[in-house]
């Protein structure tokens, strides 16, 4: 059997098309990691201003905007930090349909709502708004706060999976630094008492 030397050819051209996408996909995912390391080290750094850095840096990672909410025991979601063009900036109504912060919704420490989803009173408040995509993460859930980064999407323009494994990165490291701030003040907290009581006399 012979095989046409247009037929290999055109294989061989193939076979180097689809390895330069993947080494393409490979340095954008290193690149994307390499940021996140970086902001990592920051956001470990970073007081009450780390949540405008996670905010931006969600964007830096290819989100169209993004936005950092909390939830106090007894009050309601308050933004804390937001990033992207001022226009595109208004994700749902913290508590809405679509807002992807309801109670149903905080079941899961991930939710992504897009046109497949099977509620679409969840996602006409995206579509709406000209996203197509919202993701969101749970970076706190304790007695003292509920913490979430929501990033979305332009239509049409789904988020890549490198970049959502990047966020998913810069979550779970922002989890780390909320959970060590915790830790110190609770140790500054402890000491202060422990100091007080050697000081003081007990009657």
């Amino acid at each position: 059997m012979v095989i046409p030397g247009a037929y290999l050819a055109e294989q061989l051209l193939n076979d180097v098309v689809l390895q330069q996408r993947h080494a393409k996909d490979a340095v954008e995912r290193g690149e994307l990691v390499e940021q996140v390391a970086e902001v990592g080290h920051e956001i470990n750094r970073l007081g009450p201003e780390l949540f405008e850095v996670l905010a931006t840096s969600a964007v830096g990672l290819g989100f169209k905007a993004a936005d950092v909410c909390v939830k106090l025991p007894d009050s309601p979601w308050t933004v804390l930090a937001s990033a992207g063009p001022t226009a595109t900036t208004s994700l749902p109504e913290p508590g809405k349909p679509g807002s992807a912060l309801r109670e149903v919704d905080l079941v899961q420490a991930e939710v992504l709502i897009d046109q497949a989803d099977a509620e679409l009173t969840e996602y006409l408040p995206i579509a709406e708004r000209g996203f197509g995509t919202l993701i969101r993460f749970v970076v706190a859930d304790d007695e003292h706060a509920l913490v979430a980064v929501r990033t979305v999407s332009d239509m049409g323009d789904p988020p890549r999976g490198g970049s959502v494994e990047a966020l998913r990165l810069l979550c779970g490291q922002a989890t780390v630094a909320l959970q060590n701030r915790q830790l110190i003040d609770e140790l500054r907290d402890a000491h202060s008492e422990l100091h007080h009581q050697a000081t003081h006399d007990s009657l």
